[in-house]
């Protein structure tokens, strides 16, 4: 009976040894991902105050894209002057060869007024072929700003994507 007192006694002692030397191991395991834990913690800080750099990185691409489509409503705006200003050169123009023709009708004796006249409306046509590629020029130029308030919205679309994505948005 002692015998198997001492028996058990030993077992018990033995198992109790493996397991103290068990939780010993465990313990340190624990220890070594609780470090790795704090340093993983440091590096998502370190991300996550990146990200908020960049984010703060896109407001001026923002706001120039404001300024922007305000630029490109001022142009359209400014289209539709140079149209109306044709239109009047236009109106001008019909105005100086009625004005021509009455005085030729009228008047034949003041012939060089008449011929000052017509002459008159030479500049005045120049002025309309120049509004006229004025409004071409305006016009391209609205069209390439569209084209890049478009690629500005594209760009910040983007950027919030990548900012989304590091932030762990998707």
């Amino acid at each position: 009976m002692k015998f198997a007192k001492a028996f058990f006694l030993l077992v018990i002692l033995g198992s109790t040894a493996v397991t103290g030397v068990t939780l010993v191991k465990v313990i340190g395991v624990q220890r070594e991902i609780g470090a790795k834990q704090a340093g993983l913690l440091k590096g998502l800080e370190r991300q996550n105050g990146s990200i908020v750099e960049i984010c703060g990185a896109f407001k001026p691409t923002e706001e120039m894209v404001g300024k922007t489509r305000s630029m490109l409503a001022d142009l359209r705006q400014l289209a539709g002057v140079v149209r109306d200003m044709n239109g009047l050169v236009g109106k001008a123009t019909d105005l100086q060869g009625k004005t021509a023709g009455l005085l030729d009708a009228s008047n034949g004796v003041i012939g060089g007024l008449c011929t000052a006249v017509g002459a008159a409306s030479a500049p005045l046509t120049a002025v309309g072929e120049k509004t006229s590629r004025t409004l071409v020029l305006i016009n391209r130029t609205v069209a390439a700003l569209s084209s890049m308030a478009g690629a500005m919205g594209s760009t910040n679309s983007c950027a919030a994507d990548i900012a989304n994505f590091m932030e762990g948005g998707y």
